[in-house]
């Protein structure tokens, strides 16, 4: 508002020597830092121009519209307020507006402070600072919430930086650093990379892949995630080291074996692997009468006339009683008898028949082993001898 000479306002300190000669009974002037009322009274300095009415013709508060930046008496004197402050109209004092301190209200308030004349405490976390006017927090990069108290991704997910407007491209449901974005791959197992988008390499594991994986034998691998190696079908062991016990097969050794016959399965695909003679899936059946061996390949070579068929497991013949050999065409030596002339004769004074053993005796023994022996005089009862050989001589009767 602009004011010429001829229309300014004279102020308080004109008003009040102009009233005092129509007040006889009041002092004629009153002090330097005094202000008189139209009525004659003085009253303070300080308290004209306060929007309160301290005269009770309110006189002080009459006169006080000066320019802006002006104050005193005709408004001769210029205000050095800062930041929008406005200056008494009669004493140039400046009144801050909240959040500014100072004679001139050029100071912000101190930090933890803010508001008028900064009396009010900030509530702000350590995370950030409170506005100085307002007392709103303003957060450092990475936090949020009224009082700056949570990180971003407590209050949006995958958010980060200043107020939060950041959004994270980490993969895998990697975090990312509040301040910065960095992904954190330690925040998880398995992977690694600047976005946490690689698996871990065959070897390591765990956060970031920081870890190294044990030994894994027999071509299992170790979990990227736990670190435990995952064995191949047919083994099992903190290692992989332990084949399958016998009767089972498989992953983790789960699958139970059914082959017959003594077979025993493959530890890993549990495929029956039969014993020399048996055949089948599952060893379920056996050579037939000319074959033998491992899948009952080979075929028997034994002589048909003098034996049976050869033995499923080893190919050696079955030969007839009385014979032997690797074709039955050998007969029994003279100690031995039977099929494959497998038993020991036992006549002692005899010939072993090769078939059956029956001791054939020499003359004068008899017994199953030829063993007893016969008395003479039973022989002549029964068998004389030769006339001429027991004629008796002549003069000897």
């Amino acid at each position: 508002m602009a004011f010429t000479t001829n229309s300014l306002i004279v102020l308080a300190f004109a008003v009040s020597f102009a009233a005092a000669s129509s007040y006889a009974k009041l002092p004629e002037y009153c002090g330097h830092h005094q202000h008189r009322c139209l009525s004659g009274k003085c009253i303070d300095i300080t308290l004209v121009c306060d929007n309160v009415k301290d005269c009770k013709d309110g006189s002080d508060e009459q006169t006080c519209q000066c320019p802006d930046e002006r104050f005193g008496l005709f408004c001769r004197e210029k205000c050095f307020c800062s930041n929008n402050a406005t200056c008494h109209a009669i004493t140039g004092n400046c009144t801050c507006l909240p959040g500014w301190i100072g004679p001139r209200c050029n100071l912000p308030c101190p930090i933890g402070h803010y508001g008028r004349h900064c009396a009010e405490v900030c509530s702000c976390s350590s995370n950030g600072l409170c506005d100085h006017i307002t007392g709103e927090c303003r957060c450092n990069e990475g936090w949020t919430g009224p009082r700056c108290e949570k990180p971003c991704s407590a209050s949006i997910a995958r958010s980060f930086g200043l107020s939060c407007r950041s959004i994270c491209n980490c993969a895998n449901n990697a975090s990312c650093d509040s301040i910065s974005g960095y992904c954190q791959c330690d925040s998880i197992l398995g992977y690694t990379g600047e976005f946490c988008e690689q698996p871990c390499k065959e070897g390591h594991w765990g956060p970031n892949c920081n870890s190294t994986c044990f030994d894994c034998r027999h071509g299992s691998h170790c979990d990227r995630f736990t670190g435990r190696c995952i064995c191949t079908p047919g083994y099992i062991g903190p290692k992989c080291e332990q084949r399958c016990p016998r009767g089972r097969w498989g992953l983790d050794c789960s699958q139970k074996c059914n082959c017959q016959n003594d077979g025993q399965c493959n530890h890993i695909d549990g495929k029956c692997i039969c014993l020399p003679g048996q055949v089948g899936g599952q060893c379920e059946r056996s050579c037939g009468e000319d074959r033998f061996g491992i899948d009952c390949f080979s075929q028997c070579q034994c002589e048909p006339a003098l034996g049976d068929h050869c033995d499923i497991a080893t190919g050696r013949c079955r030969c007839r009683a009385g014979f032997t050999g690797e074709k039955c065409d050998q007969p029994c030596s003279n100690d031995k008898f039977g099929p494959n002339c497998q038993y020991d004769c036992r006549c002692k004074f005899g010939v072993c028949n090769k078939e059956t053993g029956a001791c054939d005796c020499q003359y004068g023994w008899y017994g199953p082993t030829c063993s007893m022996k016969r008395e003479i005089q039973r022989i002549f009862l029964y068998k004389p001898l030769p006339k001429v050989s027991f004629l008796p001589k002549k003069g000897s009767y």
